[in-house]
Protein backbone atom coordinates (compact mmCIF):
# COMPACT_ATOMS: atom_id res chain seq x y z
CA UNK A 1 0.00 0.00 0.00
CA UNK A 2 2.62 2.16 0.78
CA UNK A 3 4.70 1.34 -2.00
CA UNK A 4 1.68 1.89 -4.52
CA UNK A 5 1.26 5.71 -3.10
CA UNK A 6 5.22 6.14 -3.65
CA UNK A 7 5.12 4.75 -6.96
CA UNK A 8 1.84 6.66 -7.88
CA UNK A 9 3.13 10.17 -6.08
CA UNK A 10 6.52 9.71 -8.07
CA UNK A 11 4.98 9.96 -11.32
CA UNK A 12 2.56 12.61 -11.14
CA UNK A 13 6.81 14.53 -9.51
CA UNK A 14 8.16 13.00 -12.43
CA UNK A 15 6.39 14.91 -15.13
CA UNK A 16 7.25 17.92 -13.37
CA UNK A 17 11.09 17.13 -12.11
CA UNK A 18 12.50 19.52 -14.77
CA UNK A 19 10.25 22.51 -14.55
CA UNK A 20 10.84 22.43 -11.12
CA UNK A 21 14.44 22.68 -11.34
CA UNK A 22 14.51 25.52 -13.48
CA UNK A 23 12.10 27.16 -11.18
CA UNK A 24 14.75 27.27 -8.33
CA UNK A 25 17.50 28.57 -11.26
CA UNK A 26 20.35 26.91 -9.41
CA UNK A 27 23.91 28.17 -10.57
CA UNK A 28 25.37 25.47 -12.87
CA UNK A 29 28.40 25.76 -9.89
CA UNK A 30 26.23 25.06 -7.43
CA UNK A 31 24.89 21.43 -9.68
CA UNK A 32 28.16 20.74 -10.51
CA UNK A 33 27.10 18.89 -13.21
CA UNK A 34 29.83 17.10 -15.09
CA UNK A 35 27.52 14.87 -17.52
CA UNK A 36 25.30 17.88 -18.33
CA UNK A 37 26.91 21.38 -18.56
CA UNK A 38 24.95 24.24 -19.47
CA UNK A 39 26.69 25.10 -22.23
CA UNK A 40 26.37 21.51 -23.62
CA UNK A 41 29.97 20.84 -24.17
CA UNK A 42 29.87 17.51 -22.28
CA UNK A 43 33.65 15.93 -23.65
CA UNK A 44 35.62 19.63 -22.72
CA UNK A 45 34.00 19.24 -19.52
CA UNK A 46 35.02 15.64 -18.32
CA UNK A 47 38.87 16.49 -20.08
CA UNK A 48 38.54 19.69 -18.11
CA UNK A 49 37.58 17.66 -14.28
CA UNK A 50 40.13 15.28 -15.24
CA UNK A 51 42.91 17.55 -15.91
CA UNK A 52 42.17 20.24 -12.88
CA UNK A 53 41.52 17.09 -10.57
CA UNK A 54 44.12 17.48 -7.43
CA UNK A 55 46.92 14.42 -7.95
CA UNK A 56 45.65 13.44 -11.15
CA UNK A 57 48.79 12.55 -12.63
CA UNK A 58 50.52 11.37 -9.46
CA UNK A 59 50.68 7.47 -8.59
CA UNK A 60 49.10 6.29 -5.92
CA UNK A 61 51.35 5.75 -2.58
CA UNK A 62 51.18 1.90 -3.20
CA UNK A 63 51.93 1.54 -6.60
CA UNK A 64 54.96 -0.82 -6.20
CA UNK A 65 52.96 -3.31 -4.50
CA UNK A 66 50.56 -3.37 -7.08
CA UNK A 67 52.91 -3.89 -9.83
CA UNK A 68 54.81 -6.74 -8.55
Amino acid sequence: MIRDTISKTMEQFKRHAVAFTYALMPVEDQLDSMLAPQDGELYKSIISRMYNAPRAFERIENWKELYQ
